[in-house]
């Protein structure tokens, strides 16, 4: 699994949210003595934050493990197909804000009461409150001081801060290819 600086591989296994701080690759030469479909797992170290892969000819999952994909090994290594399939979701989040309305040049705080800083947070965007088109924020888009795209997300062991672009033709709220906005609606989910 490559790792991004970016977007780290991130997953939740037994309530507690792993995050890559590398690439994450199964042990060297662990599928090489049975012909058949491989299950790749992600596993939990209990006290560490990040996980680690392995793979068995059984898809049942088992304390601190989390079924990611599958491999089908033909008994030459150099047939090996991988699909990385999703198998699961997030767990609920440790927070959840409600539908709150944005326009550009705005500050936002909300208190999310969690007591440490969360380690995941994502932030959605609609046109209408609760609608079901919604579109990940991860960028907006400021004019000035400086004209650029920065990340609208910040956050403390009691408040997470959403700060709006100032653009007030494009941007401001919603920046990406499927829709643009300088209004809307946001709403947080945070976890642990």
């Amino acid at each position: 699994m490559p790792y991004s600086a970016s977007f780290p591989a991130t997953i939740v296994i037994n309530g507690c949210l792993l995050k890559a701080r590398g690439n994450v690759d199964l042990p060297a030469n662990l599928i090489q003595s049975i012909a058949g479909t491989w299950y790749i797992f992600a596993v939990r170290t209990p006290g560490s934050t990040t996980f680690t892969l392995t793979a068995n000819t059984t898809s049942a999952e088992s304390t601190n493990q989390r079924l990611v994909g599958e491999v089908y090994y033909t008994g030459d290594i150099s047939y090996i197909e991988c699909y990385l399939n999703p198998k699961s979701k997030l767990s609920d989040p440790d927070y959840e804000s409600a539908w709150f309305a944005v326009t550009s040049q705005g500050t936002y705080v909300r208190a999310h009461n969690l007591g440490v800083t969360p380690s995941l947070i994502t932030l959605v965007w609609c046109l209408t409150a609760g609608t079901t088109y919604q579109v990940p924020v991860t960028v907006v888009v400021s004019t000035a001081p400086t004209q650029g795209e920065y990340n609208p997300l910040y956050a403390d062991e009691s408040n997470i801060t959403v700060i709006t672009g100032n653009s007030a033709s494009y941007d401001a709220t919603c920046h990406s290819r499927v829709a643009q906005s300088t209004a809307g609606y946001y709403k947080i989910r945070a976890y642990k």
